[in-house]
């Protein structure tokens, strides 16, 4: 019986150095922000500031973008990186806590309370955490006040691009409309700043406003239904469908705003005016019926479609 050979595993990537699995006992060293950085950035700290620079620069944010999306695109890639990632453990526990940085000792102290320290705690929750056991957005609301406090401080306007953008995404997931108005504020500020990458600052805003709009119309941003195991609803899955089309924002605009009519004409329809009902009673009674109606319309259309392709010999 012949056996076939295994795929060789792939070499580490250079950004991504994944060999050399050792835990780290002493999570609260600043060592750990150091080794974070050169693995998960391929800088050494230890460079002074201009080693920094590196993470605003384009073809390097193009590259290490490059890089890890080959990684993730590997089923042996990302086995590798999950290992790697559990070094971190004893530190993204403490971070879950809220005790990562705690010491008696004042420089390791001020290490943590750096723009790099901050950042490095939003990375352990934010990606290392999963590696650890954690599930998806498990530690969202302890991320997200991770970076509100970023934000709140001023603290963001001393990150480097790839870093900011670390701090902007976790926000991009939150479903609180002010902290997404926050998002749109911090790009408008990016984009002056880092004119070279203006237009991708100007997407995120125009992605934080849409999610804004989105919360304010479903009370919570359909995008996480998958992650957080919630069912949607048949509005939601409409609005998804549009996403996924990749149509403008000005099209995502427009299809809730008609939704938004139509809620209104089926609330006029239902309760005269007048009467008095239990506002959230209301909204559930609201989305049964658009629910119903959405259903029996999308059953039509693909009545309209079989019935079209009755006669088409190569269906």
């Amino acid at each position: 019986m012949r056996f076939r050979r295994r795929a060789a595993m792939p070499d580490p990537p250079k950004y991504l150095p994944l060999g050399n699995i050792t835990f780290m006992h002493n999570p609260d060293s600043e060592v750990v922000i150091e080794q974070l950085y050169k693995t998960w950035f391929g800088i050494e700290l230890s460079d002074g500031p201009g080693a920094l620079e590196v993470l605003s620069d384009p073809e390097e944010i193009a590259r290490w973008n490059q890089q890890l999306k080959r990684v993730m695109a590997s089923e042996n890639g990302r086995y590798q990186l999950g290992r790697w990632m559990l070094q971190f453990q004893l530190a993204v526990e403490k971070a879950v806590k809220g005790e990562l940085g705690q010491s008696p000792d004042p420089e390791v102290v001020r290490k943590w309370d750096t723009p790099q320290g901050h950042v490095a705690r939003v990375i352990l929750l934010d990606q290392y955490s999963k590696a650890c056991g954690y599930m998806p957005l498990e530690n969202q609301q302890i991320t997200e006040k991770l970076c509100l406090d970023i934000v709140n401080s001023g603290l963001y306007k001393k990150l480097q691009i790839l870093e900011l953008d670390h701090v902007l995404y976790v926000l991009l997931r939150s479903e609180s409309p002010k902290l997404q108005k926050k998002v749109g504020d911090v790009s408008k500020w990016a984009g002056r700043r880092y004119k070279h990458f203006k237009n991708h600052y100007e997407q995120v805003r125009a992605y934080s406003e849409g999610n804004a709009k989105a919360i304010e119309h479903f009370g919570r941003l359909p995008q996480l239904n998958r992650a957080l195991g919630r069912n949607s609803t048949m509005a939601e899955k409409r609005y998804l469908m549009v996403l996924r089309n990749k149509v403008s924002q000005h099209e995502v605009e427009e299809e809730l705003r008609r939704m938004q009519k139509e809620q209104k004409k089926i609330e006029s329809e239902l309760f005269p005016e007048g009467e008095i009902i239990d506002p959230q009673e209301r909204k559930r009674i609201i989305d049964e019926v658009m629910e119903e109606r959405q259903r029996r319309s999308m059953e039509k259309s693909a009545a309209v479609e079989y019935r079209a392709q009755g006669d088409n010999p190569m269906r």
